[in-house]
């Protein structure tokens, strides 16, 4: 567990001991914002909708990215309606990372510190953890979680390579397999024996998904994105991600920080057919882009290694 992980929990437990007798509690959303927080269990999902819901709190605040211009006051007020997601956010803003100078009690001043584009990226990120912290297997859900954490951080460095926002790419990766936990959730055992095997490339792993689940995780994430009406970027992630020639737009960038993650021993279901960091640079990312590429440094998996150790659980 890293010191940011365990800075956080003792964090959350010291606020969620106040939060429920302060303005967090029983905030109203916006007007109309009932209806953004879609409901994330429906009867066509079938035995997808076994997976524990997805924040309908965060649901709403995924949908801002669709938004221009979207203010402080609007996303706390959102944040303020889920105690539990308020609660972590605070934590996360008074946290060493950030180095206040006097603690932030506010979910208004977190946000405005935080910045409305990190605070949409937070959001799925502690619900993504949320739902996989809640999930049986947790030797499976793990590999899972690290490996859309690593993908979320190889992304955001990416994210100009290909004049994508770094903080939607980052969004998009931590999101891209929500696929592979609606399968678990699905088909728990059979899922999880796919996951713990070593399979010789992705088609491989695709293809026991399949037949093992009926559909792939691509299909699933596509699904289940659609359903909580999640913005289309996100629902591109989810579908594309193992798509061959996707060279432009979030698709594309990952795509390739999938791909390198799985180069840097964070895949979330091992196969063979993995390169170092250089190999999959001078693969992946077209020519006239490559150098900026090569530029991420000679120490980009470092970091990224670094900072999963953080977040992990």
């Amino acid at each position: 567990m890293g010191w940011f992980e365990r800075d956080r929990r003792k964090r959350v437990r010291d606020i969620s001991k106040t939060v429920s007798g302060t303005a967090l509690t029983s905030v109203p959303l916006l007007d109309g914002d009932e209806d953004a927080a879609t409901p994330v269990e429906v009867s066509e999902l079938g035995k997808l909708a076994r997976l524990n819901p997805f924040s309908p709190i965060a649901v709403s605040v995924l949908q801002l990215f669709d938004r221009d211009g979207v203010s402080t006051q609007e996303i706390a007020r959102l944040l303020q309606s889920d105690p539990a997601l308020a609660a972590e956010t605070l934590a996360y803003v008074n946290s060493p990372l950030f180095a206040v100078p006097e603690p932030i009690a506010e979910i208004h001043n977190a946000v405005l510190v935080l910045g409305a584009d990190k605070v949409k990226r937070l959001a799925a990120t502690l619900a993504m953890r949320g739902m996989l912290r809640s999930a049986p297997k947790i030797s499976v859900t793990r590999r899972l979680w690290r490996h859309s954490i690593a993908t979320g951080l190889i992304a955001a460095e990416l994210a100009p390579l290909y004049q994508v926002d770094p903080d939607l790419a980052s969004t998009a990766g931590i999101l891209h397999d929500i696929g592979r936990v609606g399968l678990l959730a699905k088909d728990g055992d059979e899922f999880a024996q796919i996951v713990l095997q070593l399979h010789e490339n992705v088609d491989e792993i695709l293809a026991a998904e399949r037949q093992a689940c009926g559909m792939d995780h691509c299909v699933a994430g596509a699904y289940l994105c659609r359903t909580w009406g999640l913005p289309a970027a996100f629902q591109e992630a989810a579908s594309r991600h193992h798509e061959a020639g996707a060279h432009t737009g979030v698709a594309a960038v990952i795509q390739l920080a999938c791909a390198m993650a799985d180069d840097m021993t964070f895949a979330g279901i091992s196969h063979r057919a993995v390169m170092t960091v250089a190999e999959r640079i001078a693969a992946g990312i077209p020519a006239a882009m490559r150098e900026k590429g090569i530029a991420l440094g000679a120490d980009f998996e470092k970091r990224v290694a670094r900072k999963v150790e953080e977040f992990d659980f």
